[in-house]
């Protein structure tokens, strides 16, 4: 077996670490907001964030809140609730963790540096049944409007018809005309180049995997978990560039170096589905055994946008 092994759980990068400051420091910027009496947004599902960059609007992407409680073992608590309140254990374990920190009546001290409660929903069906109805429930808590953007269903493969693309475009209007008519100014300079940030963002990404293909791998688990982070809430933006950047740089010197997360690796793994955060010590576990986890399932998800700017 090996005799160097990370940290359990531990980020191993320089740039994974200033990924974890940016994680923090966007929550802070929305709660900042929201004392400012700018209206927060809750987004569920796979709405692209360059129209909420376009419009200066601060939003919380649901799916992602849970991953950050549940590295501190929160998530259970929540879900709990949720289910007290008569969700069933069938229901996507995300889904109840933001119910459950939704109508929670007190929050622990580190949910609350995340917690922001939501003026305004924009909702989806992308990418599952349960996202197309359990917004509902938050928006009647707390009694707040909300947009629905009915993405079709790709029955057609990589040949989407135009009649399927003018739909999606109309529906994506809608959601600009509705936070519209709530207060927000809607720039479409600033949208443009927020999708060249996008695909600049793609880009970078694309070079940061080839690198990942390199042996020995130079980059663990732990730190591709992290660094999808950007692709989920900071597309578009120049904060995600510039931390692509970084990480593309420092990849692509601990591979001149031949510098990898094990002297000795010898197998590599992909990780299907979404990875137990509330242990990441699981995620490198098998590095003491020769063995480094090269890609997971969540970064794929993230990295759906590869192929959206790629066609």
């Amino acid at each position: 077996m090996t005799t160097k092994v990370t940290a359990p759980g531990k980020k191993s990068l320089q740039t994974s670490l200033e990924i974890g400051k940016a994680v923090k420091a966007y929550y802070a910027n929305i709660k900042e907001a929201k004392e400012k009496g700018v209206p927060v947004i809750w987004s569920y599902g796979l709405i692209p964030r360059e129209i909420f960059n376009a419009l200066d609007a601060p939003a919380i992407y649901l799916e992602h809140l849970p991953v950050v409680i549940g590295t501190k073992q929160l998530s259970g608590h929540y879900i709990q609730i949720a289910e007290e309140e008569g969700f069933s254990r069938d229901v996507c374990a995300f889904h109840r963790c933001f119910l459950g920190c939704a109508v929670a009546k007190d929050r622990e001290p580190y949910l609350e540096k995340f917690f922001a409660p939501p003026d305004i929903i924009v909702a989806t069906n992308l990418p599952c049944m349960s996202e197309s109805k359990s917004f509902l429930y938050v928006a009647d808590h707390y009694g707040i409007p909300y947009h629905f953007v009915d993405a079709p269903i790709n029955t057609w493969g990589s040949e989407i018809p135009d009649y399927a693309v003018e739909y999606y475009v109309d529906q994506l209007q809608g959601a600009i005309d509705f936070l519209v008519e709530h207060g927000f100014n809607y720039n479409r300079d600033k949208l443009k180049e927020s999708v060249r940030l996008s695909k600049r963002l793609v880009e970078l990404w694309n070079g940061i995997d080839g690198y990942r293909k390199a042996v020995p791998s130079p980059m663990s688990s732990v730190d591709g978990f992290t660094a999808c982070y950007p692709l989920v809430s900071l597309a578009g933006t120049q904060l995600g560039v510039t931390l692509y950047e970084n990480l593309l740089e420092e990849l692509k010197q601990k591979v001149e170096r031949k510098e990898g997360v094990l002297d000795n690796e010898k197998l590599r793994l992909m990780w299907f589905g979404v990875p137990p955060v509330y242990n990441m010590g699981l995620l490198n576990y098998v590095e003491k055994y020769d063995a480094v986890v090269v890609k997971s399932m969540v970064e794929y998800i993230g990295s759906i946008r590869s192929f959206y700017y790629g066609h």
